[in-house]
């Protein structure tokens, strides 16, 4: 081959190409195993020469290999503790096929065992990170980019735990596949976008949601896994404490009235919602769910997608569904005041209506609904059935848990005497298994509040809202930190870890 007719790429195309930093670059150069032509102050290379550089023994791994293979050694590893064997690992690898659903051009992306030289597959990569966050039970995956580095982190069991993150370059190969998987503008890196894409793993089917939001440096992304085929829980499954569960069942038995699950972003009010739903006999019922977005399709719920780029609301889709005889009807998340009304008008005209507040716990819940939606007092106290809040808080690892003492500012918080011998906690020293945090899952706990005489006067006396939220408290069937203390005895969780989640209420 005659020079004029290889290819030539200057330093940026010879880092991508090769897949490596300046430093790494230059000091392959220094030492001869890569050679280049320096025409004044700019490297210049033969792009033959490179490719034969990739394919000798003398080339030092790039730190994207040094990462991938870390990242898939100790994915391997972790599927080889869970008991599974060589053959079902290396299947559940091979099979992980990321999807862009709602699109004709769907693309199916699997898990190529060999990536072409010098071209670091960003898709490649990209499942891996996702299926160690599944692997580690991580319930969202936050990469994040800086002026000199990168930052990738797995939420498990509510706390967050950093790794190695993916070079800076890489960074936005994979931004960028995330965002073509989620059918996102790959073009638009100046406003938030959000899409989902589907992935199988381990013979489940999950929904990836990806949240792209443009930072000073660059674009973050933030990836929450769901288990498409377990989102429908049983509310059995929902860990309600025996006598909380009966009172949950008798008010989802209401003829008609509004209930609200109540509870802070992230504290999984949406699935306990979704188990309420799940609790109805829908071959006897019809049900009508009204959403923003449609997240899962479920037989036998007639499911709505909402629209307010092109004015279709809330309210406007309540006010079709009200001409369709429904017997239940499950909104998303009480938005505006108008909602609120046809809420209250549905509800008043003999219908169940189920929805959710973002708010820490079912007195507040009780309070904003109240005065935040310009609802009439004599609307919520016929109308309003009553308010489950929910919080998370970890699971206590049960493989390697022991009997231990809180101090006693912690008997204090929860109104009990200290020293109470009686009584036995438990802790987790910390194991492989718990990863040595001393915790392994999460559950729930729960405040109930049921409107009574006294809470009816009260709302109906537009008392103001601290003192509205005080009866509220005092009325409340079971308080969180009440719930908290009953799971702690039964050794599911600490006294610490529910104080923590509960101190601001």
């Amino acid at each position: 081959m005659e020079k004029n007719d290889k290819e030539i790429l200057n330093l940026v195309q010879a880092l991508k190409f090769l897949g490596t930093t300046k430093p790494t670059l230059y000091r392959w150069l220094k030492s001869g195993k890569l050679k280049g032509v320096k025409a004044g102050q700019q490297w210049r290379f033969y792009k033959e020469g490179l490719m034969e550089f990739l394919h000798s023994k003398e080339k030092e791994k790039t730190k994207f290999e040094v990462q991938l293979e870390s990242l898939v050694d100790k994915f391997t590893s972790r599927l080889k503790e869970q008991g599974f064997s060589k053959e079902e690992t290396t299947e559940i690898i091979n099979k992980a096929v990321v999807v862009r659903p709602g699109n004709k051009n769907t693309k199916k992306i699997k898990n190529n065992t060999k990536s072409e030289p010098g071209k670091p597959d960003a898709a490649r990569i990209l499942n891996y990170i996702v299926m160690e966050g599944l692997s580690s039970r991580a319930s969202d995956i936050h990469m994040e980019i800086f002026e000199n580095k990168t930052r990738l982190r797995y939420r498990i069991d509510g706390v967050l735990k950093e790794v190695e993150p993916p070079s800076k370059e890489l960074y936005q190969l994979i931004i960028g596949k995330f965002k073509e998987l989620a059918g996102l503008d790959l073009l638009n890196k100046t406003a938030p976008q959000s899409g989902r894409f589907e992935m199988n793993f381990g013979g489940r089917r999950f929904v990836v949601k990806v949240n792209i939001l443009p930072t000073f440096y660059g674009e973050a992304a933030t990836l929450i896994p769901i288990n498409a085929d377990a989102v429908l829980l049983k509310l059995d499954q929902i860990d309600f404490s025996p006598e909380n569960y009966n009172i949950v069942r008798e008010l989802l038995n209401s003829p008609n009235g509004l209930i609200v699950f109540a509870g802070p972003a992230g504290s999984g009010k949406t699935t306990t919602m979704y188990a309420a739903i799940n609790s109805f006999d829908s071959a006897k019922n019809k049900i009508f769910t009204i959403e923003n977005p449609v997240e899962y399709a479920f037989y036998g719920l007639s499911q709505i997608q909402v629209d307010q780029s092109k004015g279709f609301t809330y309210s406007k889709a309540l006010k079709a569904v009200m001409k369709n005889d429904p017997d239940v009807v499950m909104l998303n998340e009480i938005t505006d005041k108008e909602t609120a009304g046809e809420i209250m008008e549905t509800v008043l005209t003999g219908h169940l209506v189920l929805t959710q507040l973002s708010e820490g716990d079912a007195s507040a819940a009780l309070v904003r609904l109240a005065k935040s939606f310009g609802l009439e007092a004599n609307q919520i106290s016929s109308g309003l059935a009553g308010i489950i809040g929910q919080r998370l808080v970890r699971k206590v690892c049960q493989k390697c848990k022991e009997k231990y003492t809180p101090e006693d500012r912690v008997f204090k918080y929860f109104g009990k005497e200290p020293g109470n011998s009686r009584e036995e906690f438990f802790k987790g020293k910390g194991c492989e298994e718990c990863g040595g945090t001393g915790f392994r899952g999460r559950t729930t706990v729960h405040d109930i509040i049921l409107m009574n005489a006294k809470l009816k006067e009260a709302v109906e006396s537009n008392i103001p809202a601290k003192d509205l939220r005080r009866i509220a408290m005092q009325e409340s069937h079971c308080l969180m930190k009440e719930d908290g203390w009953q799971k702690a005895l039964l050794g599911k969780t600490t006294l610490e870890e529910v104080m923590k989640m509960t101190k601001d209420i």
